[in-house]
């Protein structure tokens, strides 16, 4: 066989079945793993975009569980005033403890309240009165009092807990 040859071109081949074939091959494994990069950094960024999300609104959902405590038991009114007021003590508690500076943020009316239904304060307070004897129940109107109380003085404490809580993510590189 010779091969053709025009005027001013070179010499022309036919590709081999073999090269074609190997081409097809390195193509196709070359677009296999452009798709898994592809799909592995879009992966890879929404985990990341819903994370940062996540983290971002935490405080903001913190707030609004003590926010639906609040006003339950106000709603609810003296009837339920203990087990309400123990619900926004253990709530506060359960942050609080790990937490010690934001804990701070959410003293005062809320330990007034533990004293009240006999639960753990996070600072030592004296107690206003003298403690209430095994057989006598607990003033439910002195705790529903406390409960008006910190639902009036809640929206400025909600605004401090949200900017500390930001602060500390921030602090511990969480921010977004």
């Amino acid at each position: 066989m010779s091969s053709t040859t025009t005027a001013g071109s070179s010499p022309t081949s036919l590709p081999s079945p073999k090269n074609s074939a190997l081409s097809n091959v390195v193509q196709q494994v070359i677009a296999g793993v452009a798709v898994a990069i592809i799909v592995g950094v879009a992966t890879y960024l929404l985990t990341i975009y819903h994370e940062r999300k996540r983290i971002a609104e935490a405080p903001t959902l913190y707030v609004q569980e003590i926010d639906k405590l609040i006003n339950n038991a106000v709603a609810e009114g003296e009837g339920n005033a203990v087990i309400n007021a123990k619900a926004i003590v253990a709530a506060r508690n359960s942050l609080a403890h790990s937490l010690s500076a934001i804990g701070s943020q959410l003293d005062g009316q809320i330990d007034l309240l533990a004293l009240e239904v006999e639960m753990e304060t996070l600072v030592p307070l004296p107690r206003l009165t003298e403690p209430p004897n095994a057989k006598s129940s607990m003033d439910k109107h002195a705790v529903y009092m406390q409960v008006l109380v910190l639902q009036k003085i809640w929206p400025a404490k909600r605004k401090q807990i949200e900017v500390e809580l930001r602060k500390l993510l921030a602090e511990l590189g969480l921010n977004s």
